[in-house]
């Protein structure tokens, strides 16, 4: 008979993965069906499952056939200023508080200066969190915060054998599909995102929230050196760091 361990399975449960996926760098190959990203990301992490997956960037860059595939299958959705950070380590900061160690933290982007001004991807290390960094084009600076690196196109080669039909069939998706961080509003299918994305109201906030960028208007040594003070930051003024990125 074999004995129950709650504590290892406790453990064992709470070993997941989030993923956060910048879509305008490390775009979808041409030649590849975006059905099978989520099902490459299980495979190549699926000792540590369930995983959350989230695909950030301007979505209006990305072919709405494209974003409608890889919302079947339960990826997230979301809109924002190509570039912009604060939003995904505010993310990552509301996932882990819901995650705690031994998760895993996914970065599939090549913009390392941004996380490494930041500190916020070492802290969650410090803190027990495994991390780990997938690349287009691997940077010039080594990510040492990072327990495992892996280019983006090796990634998608990860062996899987479900079929289209059985991925969508597979994955339960969320009552949210698709988030806007310019506007603040959130939808449930690419459709609908698709006309947000068009509406006169989204363009507007769109053309607002360029005019109020710290770089275009002249501050970006202040914002520089206040992304250096928050790299000093300990773990216990994580919040705080997030806040001011």
């Amino acid at each position: 008979m074999l004995k129950y361990n709650g504590a290892e399975e406790a453990s064992t449960q709470s070993k997941e993965t989030g993923v956060w996926w910048d879509i305008n760098i490390c775009q979808v190959p041409q030649d590849f069906d975006p059905c099978k990203v989520r099902q490459k990301l299980e495979s190549a992490f699926s000792h540590s499952l369930p995983t959350t997956v989230l695909a950030f960037g301007n979505l209006e860059r990305i072919p709405p056939s494209v974003l409608e595939a890889i919302s079947s299958t339960g990826i997230i959705l979301r809109h924002d200023q190509e570039g912009e950070k604060k939003s995904i380590f505010l993310d990552m900061k509301r996932w882990t508080d819901e995650n705690p160690p031994p998760a895993t933290l996914v970065l599939i982007s090549d913009r390392e200066e941004h996380f490494v001004e930041s500190g916020v991807l070492p802290s969650f290390e410090e803190r027990g969190y495994t991390i780990i960094r997938s690349f287009q084009n691997h940077p010039k600076v080594p990510p040492n915060y990072a327990s495992r690196t892996i280019l983006w196109d090796y990634l998608l080669s990860a062996m899987s054998e479900d079929t289209k039909q059985e991925l969508k069939d597979k994955y339960t998706l969320s009552e949210t599909a698709w988030h806007c961080d310019i506007c603040i509003v959130s939808g449930e299918s690419v459709e609908s995102l698709t006309r947000h994305l068009k509406s006169e109201e989204h363009k507007k906030q769109g053309l607002m929230s360029m005019s109020i960028d710290p770089c275009s208007s002249g501050e970006e040594e202040a914002s520089t050196q206040s992304n250096k003070a928050i790299k000093r930051q300990s773990e216990a003024s994580l919040n705080t760091s997030i806040s001011r990125i």
